[in-house]
């Protein structure tokens, strides 16, 4: 029986002067976020040149990092917005990894008889070319399989060899259907989690207790999915959490809104009309609006009776 293939590393380099990317971190968060990058960095080389990170891993690595899940995933959003980390590996894949991190891991893996990479997570092109075909003594080579994402779980057979040529797997294109590969990218998706103290799980569940109120028989809500979209209101649309409350107050306040704003995907979805108009003033409550018609309807009611005493 082969000895089974050693993926990971057991150190890494570490630059005694950081990019300025990673100052960045570190100007932002201080040395707590550099502590929790350099610890995502120990995670991926351990693992190989990626890790798959997502719920599961953050539970899973949350004491190893020890540090917050909210304080953790603020610091992996501000590192994929760097490019710390590559964002576009990570929106498709959920994967950790970066162009510098599978530069080291090559280097490091100079002297092995065998390596392996996922084609669709490679930022590097023509990596085989990286690797010497002989060692010095000419007792070596590098085996480099590249092979495609639906086969990195399959076992590899170990062909150790003393032959001084690089070589690349042809893997044969997996037959699955479309649908299927759709829903495995949809799986691999980053799931954040957010603790009940957070800005985006107290923003939602203020709006709940709005439609509460309206409606004590309204359907409860998965309000981890509703904080997303509060998350995405706040990292991507660049809302404020002020604004975002004022919105949400707004909206339930108003005869209209109110029956039509019943989750957080549909407050992000109607945020500029709503902001309009709340800009234009304030919306009168169904009280308000009741009480407006009855004056109405008894001013028209003494104006008629003026006319009637008048012409007599």
């Amino acid at each position: 029986m082969s000895r089974p293939k050693k993926a990971g590393l057991d150190y890494f380099p570490l630059d005694v002067i950081f990019d300025d990317e990673v100052l960045l971190i570190d100007a932002k968060f201080g040395c707590a976020g550099l502590c929790v990058l350099i610890k995502l960095w120990q995670i991926i080389y351990a693992n190989n040149y990626y890790i798959k990170w997502g719920e599961r891993e953050l539970l899973v690595y949350k004491t190893r990092i020890n540090a917050d899940i909210n304080f953790i995933n603020d610091v992996i959003n501000e590192c994929l917005k760097w490019g710390i980390f590559n964002e576009s590996l990570y929106n498709k894949y959920g994967i950790l990894t970066s162009k510098g991190i599978q530069k080291r891991f090559i280097e490091a893996t100079q002297r092995r008889t065998e390596v392996e990479f996922i084609k669709e997570y490679l930022l590097i092109k023509d990596v085989e070319k990286l690797y010497p075909r002989k060692s010095k003594n000419g007792e070596f080579m590098v085996n480099v399989n590249i092979i495609g994402i639906n086969d990195s779980n399959n076992e590899i057979n170990d062909d150790s060899s003393t032959q001084s040529k690089v070589k690349e797997s042809r893997v044969e294109k997996s037959k699955v259907k479309e649908s299927r590969v759709e829903k495995s990218k949809v799986n691999r998706k980053y799931k954040k989690l957010f603790v009940e103290d957070s800005i985006e799980f107290q923003l939602s569940k203020k709006l709940l207790d709005y439609i509460l109120i309206n409606n004590p028989n309204y359907k409860m809500p998965n309000l981890q999915n509703w904080a997303k979209h509060i998350d995405y209101m706040i990292r991507l649309d660049k809302r404020t959490p002020e604004q975002i409350n004022d919105i949400i107050v707004f909206s339930q306040e108003d005869s209209f809104w109110k029956s039509n704003v019943l989750s957080t995907e549909k407050l992000r979805e109607r945020f500029d009309q709503l902001w309009i108009k709340k800009k234009n003033g304030k919306p009168k409550s169904t009280f308000e609006i009741l009480q407006a018609e009855y004056e109405k309807e008894v001013d028209n009611e003494q104006n008629r009776n003026h006319q009637i005493t008048g012409s007599n």
